[in-house]
């Protein structure tokens, strides 16, 4: 049968243009790209478990193992261990140091993993790739599907994964409240959705990628937590912004980035005073003001130790003795500001650690000299992702980590064959 014929078949996806078959190392990137979606919407804590599937394989082959301290820049390499060391560190006067360390650990583990997989899907060849775009390509719309169902039929296929799990082990848990419903899965989607939309471009057409697109912000607008459609939102703008100038683009969203978290940080202090000192009663949602009293506190936390930090992971024992107004722990387990929190458990030290590896991973991205929608992808996905981090998750909450490594190995494999005109 001609490759033409093929191409309209799931086959062909995976098998057109291929002069090769994919390797075992192939086939267990495949595998983590397709269990993502089923992970992401039913288990999301397991994306750590996803993550160390394919690195297990990879660490099979040698050269892979090589690399895997060479695969990154290495200002974002030195930034990383930088972060790392200060971390520990600040464990010595964190508030629950023993604690503190068994996170560190972890935290640690899951970024070797993940450089383990960047290096894998770095060095991946071209016909390599051309299979796993196929993967994408369908993996992508598998996420699609099982999103809308579970959005149709609140959350059935969850109820049911919840239901064997209780059969089949002796940890009982239940399902989600409908409040709760997909958050951490939409979160997931709105990252991965950018390597998918490169790989269907490629597959197919810009029309079809675009209708994905279309599809993924369909589903955000109906779902319950407001970060992931913020997030991806913000990302089309940096898409188009980084497509059309990609170091500008780049420098630009960093430069909105930073003056958001300047407005959010002032906008803090003058809401709460104007509530509790002047008695005014500004109408806004419960959730954006209740992240905004969280910010003051957080600030007004910094304050005491703003160059040493309270030590890493700190923030899940600070203001757990006091309550807000809205009846939570004035630090309900994080800031929810990835930002602040840097600040508040390293201190100077590591948030300036932290803005500099975020300002080195998006500015290597945009003058790789990649092709321009490429670029754009990866720097459209590392918004996302930081614009998620900017209101919502802890930025050590280990499957959260373990999803950022995930999409890093993942966009690693798109960049491979973009070496010729726009793609």
């Amino acid at each position: 049968m001609a490759i033409g014929a093929r191409q309209g078949t799931v086959v062909g996806l995976f098998k057109a243009k291929s002069s090769s078959q994919p390797g075992f190392t192939t086939l267990t990137l495949a595998a983590a790209i397709l269990l993502y979606p089923l992970v992401a919407l039913l288990a999301p804590k397991a994306m750590v478990a996803l993550l160390v599937l394919p690195v297990l394989a990879c660490l099979t082959a040698a050269p892979n193992r090589s690399a895997v301290f060479s695969a990154l820049p290495p200002k974002v390499l030195m930034l990383i261990a930088g972060l790392a060391a200060w971390s520990l560190v600040t464990v010595w006067w964190s508030p629950r140091p023993t604690v503190s360390l068994e996170l560190w650990f972890r935290v640690v583990g899951i970024g070797l993993c993940g450089m383990v997989l960047f290096a894998t899907a770095a060095k991946a060849s071209a016909d390599d790739v051309r299979f796993l775009d196929g993967v994408f390509f369908v993996s992508g719309w598998l996420f699609i599907a099982l999103f809308t169902v579970e959005l149709l039929s609140d959350g059935a296929l969850i109820r049911l994964a919840v239901s064997l799990w209780n059969l089949l082990t002796p940890w009982d848990t239940g399902p989600p409240t409908p409040s709760l419903l997909l958050l951490q899965g939409s979160a997931a989607l709105a990252i991965f959705a950018w390597p998918c939309m490169l790989a269907i471009r490629r597959r197919s057409t810009a029309a079809v990628a675009s209708l994905f697109a279309l599809a993924v912000t369909a589903l955000l607008v109906n779902q319950n937590m407001e970060a992931s459609l913020v997030a991806f939102a913000g990302a089309l703008v940096v898409f188009l912004a980084v497509y059309r100038f990609p170091r500008w683009g780049s420098a630009a969203f960093l430069a909105g980035l930073a003056l958001v978290n300047l407005a959010l940080a002032l906008a803090a202090f003058e809401i709460v005073s104007a509530e509790q000192q002047d008695g005014i009663n500004l109408i806004m949602s419960g959730g954006t003001k209740e992240r905004l009293y969280i910010l003051d506190y957080v600030y007004e936390k910094i304050n005491q130790h703003p160059l040493m930090g309270w030590g890493f992971d700190g923030s899940r024992a600070i203001g757990q003795e006091t309550l807000s107004n809205f009846g939570n722990a004035s630090i309900p387990l994080h800031p929810h500001n990835l930002w602040a929190q840097a600040w508040l458990e390293l201190g100077l030290i590591g948030f300036v650690l932290v803005v500099s590896l975020a300002v080195a991973v998006t500015m290597t991205i945009a003058a790789s000299g990649r092709g321009r929608t490429a670029v754009a992808v990866a720097v459209a996905a590392v918004a996302t992702y930081l614009l998620i981090g900017n209101i919502s998750y802890g930025m050590w909450q280990n499957w959260w980590l373990a999803l950022a490594w995930l999409n890093a190995g993942f966009l690693a494999l798109t960049a491979v064959r973009d070496g010729a005109g726009d793609a």
